[in-house]
């Protein structure tokens, strides 16, 4: 069995009302428990400017209250402050203790996140994505449980292999602790860099996926995005997030129903919906 878990910001209301309902009619009963891990420091950085302002967070909680009981798996976690949990990061970073990137993306919430998982195998999802599974999902748990691979991402709709992608992954925490995997290095921005975002009060680390990419790249982990067996599309914005609920797009997606110029493409294209 698997651990479904995700992370949700005041900004996802819209996000979560549609994607929790579609995994768990898309994963059934192949996953074992699906986490929502809830944080309510509004958004900085890239992120808040890619969602603009932070919405009330009345309007997120009576959402997570709603899809909290569409299923007994389901379970809304709250994310602690990260001196309350200092454990965590001490799990996966062997020196420093990242709570978001430079550019605002988190560190500790997905980390955090993936460490509610119960199971074995543990797949992280941002709640901003949709899926096709027509068999990628056992494939990707029997190479994890193997140790032939340590991250490992479902079919991209566009078909291409990419560098590591935090959007969805794949991995088992306690294999990679096992073998030597984890804690690994938090991954800084270069000197100058460095020195430009304590100017500016931002911290000096990479993204979260870019410190993953960097430990495949030195050789220390392994990482493959799947071919076949269905695939993954990414809704990036709460705009198209809404247009999406007015296609239909996670009942589609489910069925492998998609419009032809949405084909080839990870990213949601509004115009091949909407006509």
């Amino acid at each position: 069995m698997i651990s479904f878990v995700t992370n949700a910001s005041r900004s996802d209301a819209v996000r979560i009302r549609q994607v929790v309902p579609h995994w768990l009619s898309t994963f059934g009963d192949r996953i074992d428990e699906l986490i929502v891990v809830y944080d309510d420091v509004p958004a900085s950085g890239r992120i808040a400017a890619l969602h603009g302002p932070s919405p009330d967070p009345a309007v997120i909680r009576a959402a997570l209250r709603d899809v909290s009981v569409l299923d007994r798996r389901i379970r809304v976690v709250e994310l602690p402050p990260p001196g309350r949990a200092k454990e965590v990061p001490g799990r996966w970073f062997s020196r420093g203790r990242p709570v978001r990137c430079q550019a605002g993306t988190p560190i500790f919430a997905f980390v955090y996140a993936i460490d509610q998982g119960r199971s074995d195998v543990v797949l992280r999802a941002d709640c901003d994505m949709f899926f096709h599974e027509a068999g990628w999902l056992t494939e990707a748990a029997r190479l994890i449980r193997s140790g032939a691979v340590d991250l490992i991402e479902p079919p991209r709709l566009d078909g291409e292999p990419g560098p590591v992608s935090s959007r969805v992954l794949i991995l088992s925490p306690r294999s990679l602790r096992t073998r030597g995997r984890l804690p690994l290095r938090a991954h800084q921005l270069d000197v100058l860099r460095r020195w430009h975002r304590r100017l500016v009060g931002r911290p000096p680390w990479l993204a979260f996926e870019q410190m993953l990419q960097r430990e495949v790249d030195e050789g220390r982990m392994t990482h493959r995005v799947l071919k076949g067996g269905g695939f993954s599309l990414h809704v990036a914005s709460r705009v198209d997030m809404d247009l999406a609920a007015a296609a239909g797009v996670a009942a589609r997606v489910q069925g492998d129903d998609l419009p032809a110029r949405q084909r080839g493409d990870w990213n949601f294209r509004a115009d091949a919906w909407l006509r």
